[in-house]
């Protein structure tokens, strides 16, 4: 309490002081607080308050071996610092001059001259993790466009150019990605999720008999086709079962991935396309995976249920019916999509 008091006292006291010199001072006086003020004001405006044009949600990079110099006339150039003299200035009051770090430096809300010396002599990066969630059944294209839109620089055509020969391979789940994260390698870490999580499902894939990139061909399908595990697994039965006698699959969800449209929106004439992924033309499964499956689908690709049933359909609120012969698919197709 008491040293609050003595502040304010000593806040009081400077208050009449410069009120004495305004008003009851010299013209001489008067311009010397006016020109104070005016330093103090400059010295706050350059110091602590940041452009305009800062690039909030921007990352800059300072190369190993940039001077205080060469790292002062960067930040300017980006709009960061309003003088790169200032920055010289403010790192010399921080003791810093030398102990600049290298890095990428990210910007999520504006920042003066002064704060902005204190992160770099300090390797304040400022970067922290963003999650990002990719869901089961996305394509390579749909996780690009999901990582683009949640990561300022990332490229989403150049992670298609890297990942497309891999699709199905890439392990859908809920990452933790810096900012700056190279496509390179959100990559290699999906990919080495999904070899991880795949060896939880081993001893299944070996039990079951069939090679793995089968599997996960059949488990891309389910992941397009039904929701629940059961279901899934249901479905998988009646297509390794189609397999088995030579049946074409006639899978709706191969030309979503070809043609890119919705079950609802196909016509006879898309049907009739010559691809290796239409289900209708070629029996057995097509060439690659058509979306990248979770656990669920890839366990419900090895666990199939058996039963005599050859068809199946979904309804308008997605309830899957099943039918051993054409006719009776026939009947369900009346009675639960017209």
């Amino acid at each position: 309490m008491e040293a609050l008091l003595q502040s304010l006292k000593t806040r009081a006291r400077f208050a009449y002081l410069c009120s004495k010199a305004l008003f009851f001072g010299t013209r001489k006086r008067k311009t010397v607080f006016f020109a104070a003020l005016f330093i103090l004001y400059a010295a706050y405006f350059n110091f602590f308050t940041a452009p305009a044009s800062f690039p909030v949600g921007h990352i800059v990079t300072i190369e190993k071996g940039m001077t205080i110099e060469d790292i002062g006339v960067l930040l300017q150039s980006e709009d960061v610092i309003r003088s790169s003299v200032l920055f010289r200035i403010s790192t010399m009051l921080l003791n810093g001059e030398r102990n600049a770090h290298a890095g990428d430096y990210y910007f999520e809300k504006q920042a003066g001259v002064f704060p902005i010396a204190f992160r770099i002599t300090h390797g304040e990066f400022g970067l922290e993790q963003i999650i990002v969630r990719i869901p089961e059944g996305f394509t390579v294209k749909e996780i690009a466009g999901k990582l683009s839109s949640s990561l300022d620089t990332f490229d989403g055509q150049l992670f298609i150019s890297l990942a497309k020969a891999d699709e199905g391979y890439l392990f859908p789940d809920t990452y933790h990605f810096l900012p700056n994260v190279s496509e390179q390698e959100v990559f290699r870490v999906m990919k080495e999720t999904f070899n991880r999580r795949m060896e939880s499902i081993a001893s299944e894939i070996e039990a079951f008999g069939k090679p793995r990139d089968s599997v996960v061909i059949m488990a891309s399908i389910l992941e397009r086709e039904a929701h629940d595990a059961e279901t899934k697994r249901k479905i998988a039965g009646v297509l390794w079962s189609r397999i088995a006698l030579g049946m074409p699959l006639q899978v709706d969800a191969s030309f979503v991935y070809i043609l890119g449209k919705g079950t609802a929106e196909l016509s006879l004439d898309d049907l009739k396309i010559d691809s290796p992924y239409n289900t209708y033309l070629y029996a057995g499964l097509p060439p690659g995976p058509i979306s990248n499956p979770g656990l669920d689908s890839l366990r419900a690709a090895v666990t199939p249920i058996e039963s005599n049933y050859l068809y199946y359909l979904a309804d308008k609120n997605g309830v899957t019916h099943f039918s051993e012969t054409f006719e009776e698919h026939k009947r369900k197709k009346v009675e639960f999509l017209n």
